[in-house]
């Protein structure tokens, strides 16, 4: 776009814990930013956790204030009529979570479940400035061995991200998005992994904010000249992976590990973000020696 500019950052910060008969842990800590753009911003966070050694129970949480400035590309991006327009200003937030791990069975199954709320006095949402935002949801993690060869995870996240003056969501926030994985070892030193991961339907910002227009609704093209609609797709992606490790035992040779991968195993077309559509079915394989 022709545009040029520059941007000094000045930061530091200053942490502290502290940990009470093994059992309660206290973190706080501050970082101070002075930007040549936003002028100056003090970011606190205070976190703590209690762990209950008869039932195996970790309760944690954490609050915390931050500050985040809009990249030079962010900042310097709408030109119209060869004036530039836009002027974001800086990311403000608060954040709040709580959560609870518990172990099962001699740690050979866990549960961690997190809830957390954002709310943000400004947020950058892509080309657009909104003044008031939130992110509310929630993440629950399961792992297991139940046995020596085989183990198991999952992970899932809803949320609710959206923008509070008028309820639409923010872009590229999913509300729902899992993981789930599955290790097998049929021999020593040889493992297979198969991956899936599952994402949920993510909102497209179609509202550029601007200094002397103010908002304005625009259209994204993506590089076929496809314009984009109001939401990438959901999508669900398959892989798998397999290592094994063949020790050698020399002086100059410890071992050799043969891996290979497979990822998007169905050939899914999907986005991650408009416009740049993700690879297709790919395969990789390697050796790597240990001296």
């Amino acid at each position: 776009l022709g545009q040029k500019g520059s941007r000094r950052n000045i930061a530091g910060y200053a942490l502290a814990d502290a940990t009470v008969a093994d059992r309660f842990t206290l973190t706080a800590g501050v970082r101070y930013d002075d930007n040549s753009t936003y002028g100056s911003a003090l970011s606190p966070r205070v976190s703590a956790g209690v762990e209950i050694p008869k039932t195996r129970t970790r309760i944690f949480g954490g609050v915390s204030r931050g500050f985040y400035a809009p990249t030079l590309n962010q900042y310097y991006l709408a030109v119209i009529g060869g004036t530039l327009t836009q002027r974001l200003d800086k990311e403000e937030s608060s954040a709040f979570e709580i959560g609870v791990r518990q172990d099962f069975l001699d740690s050979r199954l866990d549960a961690e479940a997190v809830f957390f709320y954002t709310d943000y006095d400004t947020f950058i949402n892509e080309v657009q400035l909104v003044q008031n935002a939130h992110v509310i949801g929630g993440e629950f993690a399961l792992r297991a061995r139940l046995l020596d060869w085989l183990e198991t995870s999952l992970n899932y996240t809803a949320l609710n991200a959206e923008n509070s003056a008028d309820g639409t969501a923010l872009s590229y926030r999913p509300e729902h998005r899992a993981n789930a994985e599955v290790t097998v070892t049929p021999l020593e030193h040889w493992d297979i992994t198969a991956t899936a991961r599952y994402t949920g339907a993510q909102a497209i910002a179609h509202v550029l904010s601007t200094q002397a227009l103010g908002d304005l609704q625009v259209a994204f093209f993506d590089a076929n000249g496809v314009p984009a609609s109001e939401a990438l797709s959901s999508h669900f992606i398959l892989g798998l992976s397999s290592r094994y490790t063949h020790g050698i035992g020399k002086p100059w040779l410890k071992e050799l590990v043969y891996s290979a991968r497979a990822v998007n195993l169905t050939n899914s077309s999907y986005q991650e973000k408009f416009g740049y559509p993700m690879p297709r079915f790919r395969f990789t394989a390697g050796v790597e020696a240990r001296f």
